[in-house]
């Protein structure tokens, strides 16, 4: 039972069989030790859980203060965590975090080696929302490091999840980006051709 909420990725406290937890499970075939076992385990992630939550807010203030390299040291322990507790979605949104602080800081092959990390984590865990806000970070980075094609065919992937999962918010955005893209390189008409896009995606957004 162990090895498989480890394989899974599952909380003891998580519903897999029957709607029923491990620890429930434990319980009715009455293996008491491995029950208290999985109910300390869950208190352990549990509270690993609000000290990660808790470290994000404090890192996200950092950030908005423009305590940049504090910002950072928070949400590398929050990587940490997330990390030591396999929550593989909250690594990427972490990530996703770090990259934008990078960002701001103009740390532009930082934010790169970030958002390719976060990207193959995101295949791994096969999110397409996570997949698409990758996309987008990475074809960004690339955009500000000067390789603007590859930026703009990983724009293009973000945009073609978007619309395979019929997220409009995430459209709009990306649709922005790439209309940027074309101003950025003096393609007027392209640039045009996804301004009006954008704005047509936004105004149905109201």
């Amino acid at each position: 039972m162990a090895r498989y909420l480890v394989e899974k990725g599952l909380a003891p406290n998580s519903p897999y069989n029957s709607n029923r937890t491990a620890i429930q499970i434990a319980r009715n075939i009455g293996d008491t030790e491995l029950a208290d076992l999985l109910e300390s385990l869950a208190k352990e992630t549990e509270d690993l859980n609000m000290q990660a939550y808790a470290l994000t807010n404090i890192a996200a203030n950092k950030s908005r203060n423009k305590d940049y390299d504090e910002a950072l040291e928070g949400f590398y322990k929050v990587l940490n965590i997330f990390d030591e507790l396999g929550d593989k979605g909250q690594v990427i949104n972490t990530l996703h975090r770090i990259a934008l602080t990078y960002t701001t800081m103009h740390k532009d092959t930082n934010v790169l080696e970030t958002c390719e990390r976060a990207l193959i984590l995101s295949k791994e865990l096969k999110d397409d929302l996570l997949i698409s806000k990758s996309y987008i970070m990475l074809g960004g980075a690339q955009n500000e490091l000067g390789n603007k094609s590859e930026g703009f065919k990983n724009l293009k992937k973000s945009k073609k999840i978007y619309q395979k999962v019929n997220n409009q918010d995430g459209l709009g955005m990306v649709t922005g980006m790439i209309a940027n893209h074309f101003l950025e390189t003096g393609d007027l008409d392209s640039a045009m051709h996804y301004i009006k896009e954008s704005f047509k995606i936004h105004e149905e957004l109201g």
